[in-house]
């Protein structure tokens, strides 16, 4: 049996060199980053505003959810929504009644309850019909071919446009991994990474020089396989890593090095941080729940991270309901109300409400037609907003035309395009808006959202300041 101290250094970093930052469910992404070289970010956050942390959530509902069933309009536009939805529509009576002063009486699907409540207490924002854009978009653009984002309607292309905030598949860098590249200053301290997923690798938070942490909510982090070992066994690790550390002959080597260093002290400052943050008010039971409790148990333990300002990336999947719609949508629509609730009521609970915001996003909007049991890839859809800084009680943008036949927001008439609706609100307008709540500033938004200048609207408002 060989002794588990005789490693050599070549073996040693050649497997850590396929696998140096994952710890258990710990993962940095990507493996290669200049922060672990001192390689000076661009961040553009001005230190004052480093005194006012901030949390921002996204929620990516993987598939593409049906939102115009989440909220609908109950004024005389409901008849023509139910005609156009046929079997997928929801009845009235199943609506819970909500008012908007531009858009007028419409309801809270009644699986959204409580975030019927949240909205009627001023603290959700609906935008409504946003989606991916390069440029405002009429049926008349879209018609005559005018500049559009690449592959519409496709799950993999749509997600990574939404994520990154372009019509471009070739831009890799996602607008979250911007915010954290310009918010990353704010932790200078710290030993986590400022932009952390708990839904595995995703484009949002890609960045060239901000690397971000994967989690896994249904494992313990635990530190790197050595470091749990016999004394000796570690000791040797420690001298191979910092023989690496000094080898001026191999970069690479020094980059692995420093990465399992990096990677090794987040375990060890997240293991212990999220442990002495239960946040018992919490009882996660699905999923997203569990992705958000481990959310809260960060921002619970922020000061003891030394963490100023993080961007958090969550996701539930199982929306693409080209059939069965009707029953499948239930226990989705139950799920993401009570994650986001008690989410919300944790982060209530630790009095940080007014640091922290939430925001929905999925690939694309449905069909508002059916297909007969469900619905097919759309284009628009709504979000939503949550928090105590979001200027909620309001639908931000208007609801598209309802209508089956001759309806101008519709992107075609024919069985190619039909039902599918044009977006009125851009992802850029959207990002831009929630990054400027984090303290980018409005340069810096249109140099990490290039589609943003096309808008004449910059802001949508949605946000205190």
């Amino acid at each position: 049996m060989k002794n588990s101290n005789n490693i050599s250094r070549r073996s040693f970093l050649k497997r850590a060199g396929a696998s140096a930052l994952t710890t258990g469910s710990l993962k940095y992404t990507p493996l290669l980053s200049g922060t672990f070289l001192g390689t000076g970010l661009t961040s553009s956050v001005a230190a004052a505003d480093c005194d006012l942390p901030q949390s921002l959530v996204c929620v990516f509902l993987l598939g593409g959810a049906d939102s115009f069933n989440f909220v609908v309009p109950t004024d005389s536009a409901y008849d023509q929504y139910a005609a156009t939805r046929g079997a997928m529509a929801v009845n009235k009576s199943d609506l819970l009644a909500s008012t908007d002063a531009t858009q007028g009486e419409f309801g809270f699907n009644s699986s959204l309850a409580g975030l019927h409540d949240l909205y009627e207490n001023d603290r959700l924002a609906v935008v409504s019909n946003v989606g991916n854009l390069i440029q405002p978009t009429t049926k008349a653009d879209f018609n005559a071919s005018t500049t559009l984002p690449q592959s519409l309607f496709a799950h993999d292309a749509q997600q990574k446009l939404w994520q990154t905030g372009s019509g471009n598949l070739a831009d890799a860098f996602g607008w979250g991994g911007s915010i954290a590249e310009r918010i990353a200053n704010c932790n200078a301290t710290s030993n986590v990474a400022t932009s952390i997923s708990i839904n595995g690798s995703n484009s949002w938070l890609n960045n060239l020089q901000q690397n971000y942490v994967q989690l896994n909510a249904n494992a313990n982090i635990q530190r790197m396989v050595g470091y749990n070992a016999s004394s000796s066994t570690q000791a040797t690790l420690e001298a191979l890593i910092a023989a690496s550390k000094a080898d001026q002959a191999a970069p690479f080597k020094q980059q692995v090095a420093h990465a399992i260093t990096r990677a090794n002290d987040t375990a060890n400052s997240l293991s212990e941080a999220i442990n002495d943050h239960p946040v018992s008010s919490f009882s996660p039971a699905g999923d997203l729940q569990r992705q958000l409790h481990l959310v809260a148990r960060m921002i619970s333990a922020r000061e003891q991270l030394n963490m100023g300002k993080q961007v958090f990336f969550v996701g539930l999947g199982g929306w693409d309901t080209h059939s069965n719609q009707n029953v499948r949508m239930i226990p989705l629509m139950t799920e993401l109300n009570a994650a986001l609730t008690s989410f919300q009521t944790a982060i209530d609970d630790m009095g940080k409400a007014d640091s922290v915001t939430t925001f929905t996003a999925s690939d694309f909007g449905r069909t508002l037609t059916t297909n007969g049991d469900g619905t097919d890839h759309g284009w628009g859809g709504h979000s939503l907003v949550l928090g105590n800084k979001v200027k909620g009680g309001q639908i931000y943008g208007a609801f598209p035309s309802f209508a089956s036949q001759n309806n101008p927001d519709d992107a075609g008439d024919d069985e190619n395009f039909a039902g599918r609706i044009i977006p009125t609100t851009s992802v850029a307008q959207y990002g831009a808006t929630l990054a400027d709540w984090m303290g980018v500033s409005a340069t810096e938004q249109q140099t990490m959202l290039p589609n943003l200048a096309n808008f004449s609207q910059k802001n949508l408002g949605f946000m205190k300041s």
